[in-house]
């Protein structure tokens, strides 16, 4: 299976659980991102090995809060992922550097440009669905 890993706790059945897809290749940045997702609020993080694996790994989950995604905007288009995460709520995060030259952003997608911080993580999340509201963040 393409799931690195299902960061605990897996009851996404509580209303103020947010969950979050990271696709990141480099394990250093993929690990900063988690720990920081988990740190800032109660959730649910699926960290997937490759583009292909998120409709798998989103089978069973209807309510995506953001998608982390190491991707370039058009390659996201051609892969259907932005319809798949749209449908299930998911605000757009790329994690890249600066867009390349043509590399036109939708305006409901945001880019988190390399390198980042924990602010910066925590500001893309600024109109992400909030499923239980101020008190679901730690």
């Amino acid at each position: 299976m393409g799931i690195l890993c299902q960061a605990a706790p897996g009851d996404t059945a509580d209303p103020a659980m947010r969950v979050f897809v990271v696709f990141e290749t480099n394990p250093l940045i993929a690990a900063d991102l988690i720990g920081t997702l988990k740190a800032a609020f109660a959730c649910r993080v699926i960290h997937a090995e490759s583009p292909a694996h998120i409709p798998e790994a989103l089978d069973s989950i209807r309510t995506v809060s953001a998608a982390f995604l190491e991707m370039r905007a058009e390659d996201v288009t051609k892969s259907r992922l932005d319809q798949l995460l749209r449908t299930r709520g998911a605000k757009l995060v790329l994690t890249r550097g600066d867009p390349a030259i043509g590399d036109v952003l939708p305006p409901d997608v945001t880019l988190l440009a390399r390198p980042f911080t924990d602010t910066m993580v925590l500001d893309a999340l600024k109109s992400a669905p909030n499923p239980g509201g101020p008190q679901a963040a730690r």
